[in-house]
């Protein structure tokens, strides 16, 4: 690593493979990224990459890293850990929410709304379960599930936990790759 690149960083230990880097900015204080040793090393020894730093994107609430590439660009470091494994397009996701959290164990490729899939519950949720609703016309609980932008309804249920039961069915098949129509 370079003395450049040594000075950049405040403090950065390695455990059991995994590196842990202090990116922290006044904005967020004890900001500390979790990445692959591996990865840590690639960004340390690529002489296009610069400072790693804490920001906050535009689409969320949390933190995420984010470096100076090529001198005047910016890129987030998600990105420059699955350059190999998404298009520029693409996006990434983290797994676990946590936007410091870069390992590749925490990390898959955010095509065909994967993202979407792995989003917290909206703050206007009244049912307290993701793809869960209340029809008042039927008294019931409805559950449903989009995949390739189509909605899939899955049934109306007399209790909300009934309803997220079958949405986290329907889900955990999704995931698994099962055809649309099995879900």
């Amino acid at each position: 690593m370079s003395r450049k690149k040594i000075e950049q960083i405040n403090l950065s230990l390695t455990i059991n493979g995994t590196t842990y880097v202090d990116i922290s900015t006044p904005k967020f204080r004890n900001a500390i990224m979790m990445c692959d040793h591996d990865d840590f090393n690639d960004w340390a020894n690529d002489d296009r990459c610069g400072k790693i730093l804490a920001v906050q994107s535009t689409t969320s609430s949390y933190p995420y890293a984010y470096m100076v590439f090529n001198k005047d660009k910016r890129k987030f470091f998600h990105r420059y850990v699955m350059k190999h494994l998404v298009l520029d397009k693409d996006q990434v996701d983290h797994i676990n929410h946590n936007g410091l959290d870069n390992r590749k164990a925490n990390l898959r490729d955010g095509g065909n709304g994967v993202n979407s899939w792995n989003r917290r519950i909206g703050s206007t949720n009244k049912s307290g379960y993701k793809g869960v609703s209340f029809k008042t016309a039927n008294n019931k609980w409805c559950a449903q599930i989009t995949l390739d932008k189509r909605v899939k309804h899955l049934g109306l249920f007399h209790t909300a936990k009934d309803a997220s039961d079958r949405y986290e069915l329907a889900n955990y098949r999704r995931d698994s790759g099962l055809c649309y129509e099995e879900l």
